[in-house]
């Protein structure tokens, strides 16, 4: 329970078990199905079947399946839910499943811990397991997961789309393995990576506790499956004009310049007193604009320094 939630309150983590069920069923409705339309399901990544103890109609027709890689979870489960059919699999593929198995894999919170050379290496065995025609659904992590201020960490994400973080590991007492940690997904790179294996039927954000999204796959062969999308937002280029830093010194002293021009509102009195500040203080208003120059240089180089770099990373993400 702890390795599935964090906590050991087995009154959440059981109502955690119904809003799950409840949020696939959402996604599930948004193309006219629910889960007892469906034959042979898989929960890919069950934990201990917190799921399934929600499932007990579907899974008295026969047909439910659920496996994780967590054995003593699984040993648990097997134990207490005797109406789903219990596996353990590896870190890696492949499931111990004939082709083609299911017409339904759900996962909750599978996808949110991997790298990408796992996540891809997930996607192809569930393409081999699911049915043509079938339909997946699997939670990520997108944007909004990384909390609302801005980020180093925002900036990767929008730049790479999938974003593993090896440091958020959870508590090592929970018996985690070593390669579980935090992604976080875009969905641009949803839509552009993911289409690969799959023809992508809807994309539902923070579909699971207003904090995961959900992704809605389709098994397809290659030649319906749609081609996958150039849905990479482009580098917005800082537009930085050739002539920036000449329009800036001429608008710093033009406006410098028109200090203390025109007559005084309090009288001749104000306006000769006024003069005789501006000429005391002239030496540090002559400073000021040049600083003030040198800052909108500086800035302008920094631009156009920021989007070479844009460039020679586009450069090199075409190559790959």
């Amino acid at each position: 329970m702890a390795r599935v939630t964090g906590d050991t309150d087995f009154a959440r983590f059981h109502q955690g078990g119904r809003d799950a069920v409840r949020a696939l069923e959402r996604t599930l409705a948004v193309v006219g199905r629910s889960i007892e339309s469906f034959d042979s399901i898989l929960d890919f990544g069950c934990g201990c079947g917190r799921m399934q103890l929600w499932l007990e109609a579907v899974g008295a027709r026969g047909g439910l399946h659920a496996t994780d890689v967590d054995a003593d979870a699984i040993a648990w489960a097997a134990e207490h839910i005797p109406y789903c059919r219990f596996s353990v699999n590896g870190a890696d593929p492949p499931l111990p499943y004939p082709d083609g198995a299911f017409d339904l894999i759900f996962n909750q919170s599978v996808f949110t811990h991997l790298d990408e050379r796992r996540q891809d290496a997930w996607l192809t065995e569930l393409q081999r397991v699911s049915r043509p025609g079938g339909l997946l659904v699997l939670s990520v992590h997108g944007e909004w997961a990384l909390g609302d201020r801005w980020s180093e960490a925002h900036v990767r994400l929008e730049d790479s789309g999938h974003l593993f973080l090896p440091d958020m590991r959870p508590a090592p007492e929970l018996g985690h393995p070593p390669w579980y940690a935090a992604t976080y997904h875009a969905p641009w790179y949803v839509f552009e990576h993911w289409a690969r294996w799959f023809a992508i039927r809807a994309y539902v954000p923070k579909a699971v506790d207003a904090f995961q999204d959900h992704v809605l796959l389709q098994h397809t062969s290659e030649e319906q499956r749609p081609r996958p999308l150039a849905a990479r937002p482009p580098r917005a280029p800082r537009p930085v004009a050739e002539s920036a830093p000449a329009v800036v010194e001429q608008i710093v002293r033009s406006a410098h310049a028109q200090i203390g021009r025109g007559p005084s509102r309090f009288g001749p009195l104000a306006t000769a007193l006024r003069g005789a500040v501006l000429r005391l203080m002239r030496p540090y208003t002559v400073h000021q604009a040049t600083a003030d120059v040198a800052l909108a240089r500086s800035v302008d180089e920094l631009a156009r320094a920021t989007e070479a770099q844009a460039r020679r990373l586009d450069a090199l993400e075409r190559q790959d």
